[in-house]
């Protein structure tokens, strides 16, 4: 069984004295020529102070090299791991003295097609195409017969099998960690999800463990497996107003509309002014109860009249009735407020209720406002282009389609590339 092997430079205040190359064009031609002998090249690196000491540095300006310390590659070499490494002079930023510690430019030995895509698990953005692995599987072939640790080329990812990596845990080796491959799209979050598992191994009775093992399960987009945590929690602290609200919420993004509303109610029984109300609103409206929603969106308002979240509330269910001039002045409130957590949605239906009101000039406006910080959405410049063709405004109309067909274009060409 393989892990993947990453650095934590950037958790630690390291980060801002990382080595640096002097020259690091010679260093991207070493990385692609990649000379499995034994090199006798010597490059020079400049690193801060409190970077000295740490057994594996990325290196900065250089993609795909590191530095590492005698000690790491003394673990490979005894363990017969290929790999290939060049002599480091390293000198100490700002003094230009050279530090004690011996390092090397390191560079793991480089496969390709590791990763088995078919059976692996992936994400898809739904706006932009973009792909990313959840879960890793690797090829039955590099199961078996690939290096104890090694490079996926074309996916910048670095696995090391089990007996290695409990080779360097015990030696104590810093500057790594190690994530399991089924948290392939965010691996420090995976790390965090082991940590919770081992933890409720021990305290299976730990309701606030459970609600914490949920949330880091929707971070690494495993929502359906994220309501069986929330389950435990519930069933250990059915009391809390949060878990509730938390399940039913990723009940209604599951588009498991009653369950959602049967949740949602038991957050709101349990803090009658607490953010369920949102939810609770959508899940009406995605049901076909306007009424209730509009009930329900002008309670909240009572409650969190401070807040942009009520106010779209209100204004998307107005929008749903078919009531636009109510609708208007609820949505500009939530904008006036910040959006908050809703600015997309409120742009988008914004826009929508000021064409639909016939206002088609400042509903180019609010697109105009709104693809200045989310130019690559597409329900912008579709808006926009309607808007303008209603005005008559033909060719800037033209221009705006061919954004929407510019995008159209990327989210098919990254829909064929490989997950990242």
């Amino acid at each position: 069984m393989y892990s993947q092997l990453i650095d934590v430079a950037a958790d630690n205040e390291v980060w801002s004295h990382l080595p640096e190359p002097l020259d690091a064009q010679v260093c991207m031609q070493l990385i692609d020529t990649y000379d499995a002998s034994h090199p006798s090249t010597t490059l020079i690196f400049r690193v801060g102070r409190t970077s000295v000491g740490r057994d594996y540095l990325p290196v900065q300006r250089v993609s795909g090299g590191w530095l590492c310390s005698q000690r790491f590659v003394d673990i490979l070499t005894r363990g017969n791991v290929p790999f290939t490494a060049y002599p480091a002079q390293v000198l100490e930023q700002g003094t230009e003295q050279p530090v004690e510690t011996a390092y090397f430019f390191w560079m793991p030995y480089r496969v390709k097609n590791a990763i088995d895509v078919q059976r692996s698990r992936i994400w898809t953005d739904p706006e932009m195409g973009g792909r990313w692995y959840l879960e890793i599987v690797l090829t039955e072939e590099y199961e078996q017969t690939a290096p104890r640790l090694f490079h996926a080329r074309g996916g910048g990812r670095y696995f090391v099998d089990d007996s290695l990596r409990t080779q360097l845990v015990e030696a104590n080796i810093t500057g790594i960690d190690f994530a399991p491959l089924d948290a392939a799209f965010a691996p420090k979050v995976g790390i965090k999800k082991q940590a919770l598992e081992r933890a409720l191994q021990e305290h299976p009775d730990d309701w606030e463990t459970w609600t914490l093992l949920s949330d880091v399960l929707v971070q690494l987009h495993y929502d359906e497996e994220a309501l069986g945590p929330l389950r435990n929690a519930l069933a250990l602290k059915p009391d809390v107003e949060k878990v509730w609200y938390k399940y039913g919420r990723l009940l209604l993004k599951l588009q498991r509309f009653q369950e959602a509303l049967e949740a949602l109610k038991q957050a709101i029984e349990r803090q009658s002014n607490g953010p369920a109300w949102g939810e609770y609103c959508a899940t009406l409206r995605a049901l076909g109860r306007y009424e209730e929603a509009l009930t329900g969106a002008q309670h909240w308002i009572e409650q969190w009249s401070h807040s942009p979240l009520p106010w779209y509330e209100l204004g998307a269910t107005y929008a749903a009735l078919g009531q636009y001039s109510d609708a208007l002045p609820a949505l500009d409130k939530s904008l006036e407020i910040g959006g908050g957590a809703r600015l997309e949605d409120v742009f988008r239906l914004l826009g929508s209720v000021l064409s639909a009101l016939g206002r088609y000039d400042e509903a180019v406006e609010i697109y105009d406002e709104a693809l200045q910080t989310h130019p690559q959405k597409s329900v912008f410049w579709t808006g926009k282009a309607v808007a303008l063709q209603s005005l008559g405004l033909y060719k800037e109309a033209e221009l705006a389609e061919q954004q929407v067909h510019q995008l159209e274009q990327t989210r098919e060409e990254n829909m064929k590339r490989r997950p990242l």
